[in-house]
């Protein structure tokens, strides 16, 4: 894009220069008419006065002003092919100049379609943006679930061991008392019932946390083939 950029200014300033070239030619050429046109008058304005001059006298005079015409005759003729080379050099730097400005269209036309495409790709880069961003808040969000869950498998995981711990404890006592047996049995059921509850929500903590891992997954997953869809249409 930068590269076709300075392609088109330096087309621009190249065409631009020769404009000013033949500018300036056509200048000189002008300039040189002007001195043929001065000059042929110059020299009908002699030859008028040597027709008007025709005494014996005057012969000196005559020599010198044909002389002069001869001599105005010759830089006239040097004047016309300098014309003809200036003519030349003209046309030829117009033709240059045409090519020029062709090449300078192409150019204009090129860094248009580019622009364009750069234009499109912008507008599917802010869509990729988009969509990675709404991927990413979901991740965050499932991210922060997990951890949720994490800990709350962490606390009932404790809570199992201290209840295990406090069976275990209860189990030893056991045989102190027949009485304290009775009572003690029916906490240790309890607490084995709470257990088995609270082991039912490990599990299921676990299996949502299974879930989620799956789903995470799968979302990786959708987003690398949505990415690999876009960049490839």
């Amino acid at each position: 894009m930068i590269l076709l950029l300075l392609d088109i200014v330096f087309m621009m300033m190249n065409s631009n220069r020769l404009k000013e070239i033949v500018k300036n030619l056509k200048h000189s050429v002008i300039e040189i008419e002007e001195k043929i046109e001065k000059s042929n008058q110059d020299s009908r304005a002699n030859h008028v006065h040597l027709q008007n001059r025709n005494t014996i006298n005057d012969i000196n005079v005559i020599t010198n002003i044909q002389h002069i015409n001869l001599i105005r005759i010759q830089k006239n003729n040097e004047l016309s092919k300098k014309i003809e080379q200036y003519q030349e050099l003209i046309d030829e730097l117009q033709k240059k100049l045409e090519i020029q400005d062709y090449y300078l269209d192409e150019y204009k036309s090129n860094f248009t379609r580019v622009n364009e495409q750069v234009r499109q790709i912008d507008e599917k880069f802010n869509s990729f943006k988009d969509v990675f961003n709404k991927i990413t808040k979901q991740q965050k969000e499932q991210e922060d679930e997990r951890t949720n869950h994490i800990k709350t498998i962490h606390s009932l995981n404790q809570l199992v061991r201290d209840l295990q711990s406090e069976k275990q404890s209860l189990l030893q006592d056991k045989e102190s008392s027949d009485l304290r047996l009775q009572s003690h049995t029916k906490i240790i059921n309890e607490k084995i019932e709470d257990c088995k509850r609270n082991q039912a929500t490990i599990e299921s903590y676990r299996d949502e946390l299974t879930r989620l891992e799956n789903e995470k997954k799968e979302i990786y997953k959708l987003m690398d083939e949505n990415i690999r869809s876009n960049l490839h249409a």
